[in-house]
């Protein structure tokens, strides 16, 4: 659109009342034996539909430092109204996860087994609707300090997520080989604190309808784009280094906090999931994400 191009106000009211009665139990069965159930459902206000959600989870404690537990889960939940879709529609998912932790004085590993099958209509803008999006991941961290105030820290998830499209499969946003997380933090209360992040991933999975060309609309002064059919396209690989310092002294009267923060520090250009078209629909650009960005402060207590 350009600036001569006619506007139009939209002025929609839309509600949704969620009136939902719930319970919760926690039993500790054994010593190293827990469980836990919880359940909530509708009453129905204005047709909506009748739902009931529940929770389940079992831990299990096989010996000291060492923790195993099983959860599932049936929930729903509404999607949010936008400019192009006046609805709150109801989602519903499914959901089982195995997790197990491991933790003493200066070692902690997690690692996590997950699937999770969303349902429901989910418009993305006006131009397609996904049905159904099933996620299947693998998790693992482990966190190690030492002398005392220095740690580090390493995590990886593998994700297989597929979105369907009437009918049709795409790989989902979140479908990632790897997602890394290391990092390295030195704190010491005496003298200061100081971490470095890194955050690395291949690129968001998207779908999108090509445009094949565009013709002059002389009613809206602006060119009207064709498109072509439903296809997924991938983003550059991510990656961002951050880095935060700070500083806590005490005073006789006050305490003072001085901080800074220094997010992608290396100043990468992470592509953002949309793709823009120029007026006339002739190319294509990308957006970024934040560049190197600087947060200063101080805090100030009495």
């Amino acid at each position: 659109m350009n600036k001569e191009s006619p506007t139009y106000n939209q002025d929609t009211i839309v509600s949704n009342y969620i009136l939902e009665p719930y319970f919760y139990v926690n039993w500790d069965i054994h010593k190293r034996v827990s469980m836990s159930i919880g359940a909530r459902t509708n009453i129905p206000i204005n047709k909506q539909k009748q739902y009931t959600s529940f929770q389940y989870s079992l831990k299990y404690v096989p010996a000291n430092n060492h923790t195993l537990i099983l959860s599932a889960g049936h929930y729903h939940n509404y999607t949010q109204p936008d400019y192009y879709n006046l609805k709150y529609r109801l989602l519903k998912s499914k959901q089982v996860s195995l997790d197990y932790i491991y933790e003493n004085r200066q070692t902690k590993i997690q690692s996590a087994l997950y699937y999770k099958q969303e349902s429901g209509e989910r418009d993305i803008d006006f131009y397609y609707t996904i049905n159904k999006t099933q996620t299947l991941g693998v998790e693992f961290s482990i966190s190690q300090t030492l002398w005392n105030y220095l740690t580090i820290s390493l995590s990886n998830s593998t994700i297989k997520q597929e979105a369907n499209v009437n009918g049709t499969k795409y790989k989902g946003g979140h479908n990632f080989l790897y997602f890394l997380k290391p990092s390295i933090t030195y704190s010491n209360p005496k003298l200061f604190s100081i971490g470095l992040m890194y955050i690395g991933r291949p690129g968001s999975y998207n779908l999108h309808y090509p445009v094949l060309s565009s013709r002059w609309n002389s009613e809206a002064k602006a060119y009207e784009p064709i498109y072509s059919q439903l296809e997924e396209f991938q983003n550059r690989a991510y990656n961002r280094l951050d880095l935060s310092m700070s500083k806590y002294m005490t005073f006789k009267t006050c305490t003072l906090t001085v901080y800074l923060s220094i997010n992608n520090i290396l100043n990468t250009k992470n592509e953002t999931n949309e793709l823009y078209y120029y007026s006339d629909y002739s190319s294509i650009y990308k957006k970024y994400h934040s560049l190197k960005t600087w947060y200063f402060g101080v805090v100030l207590t009495f």
